[in-house]
């Protein structure tokens, strides 16, 4: 299972790099944090809404086994959703 931050694709303005994004769970092991900082380079340099400021454009399961990343920096990152951890670079879907 993989709990998302409350705002999805948003933070509030308050979120620094430490703030968690998305824990995987799985029964009987401890829970995996995924940090702003693990995931974005920059955070200081996040797109401002009125209120939020944008860290991803998209992320959920891909079909194939892994839960995918879409940053707005343009990383394109695959978790292996039993572990948490990153899995080889691929590359980003073909955008239309």
């Amino acid at each position: 299972m993989v709990e998302l931050y409350p705002g999805l694709t948003l933070l509030s303005m308050e979120a620094g790099p430490e703030t968690v994004v998305l824990v995987f769970h799985r029964r009987g092991a401890v829970p995996v944090r995924i940090r702003l900082r693990d995931v974005i380079k920059d955070p200081s340099r996040l797109p401002k809404t009125v209120s939020h400021r944008h860290w991803a454009n998209d992320m959920g399961f891909n079909g194939r086994g892994s839960f995918v990343l879409d940053t707005v920096e343009g990383r394109y990152i695959r978790f292996d959703p039993t572990t948490g951890r990153e899995r080889p670079d691929v590359p980003p879907p073909l955008r239309h």
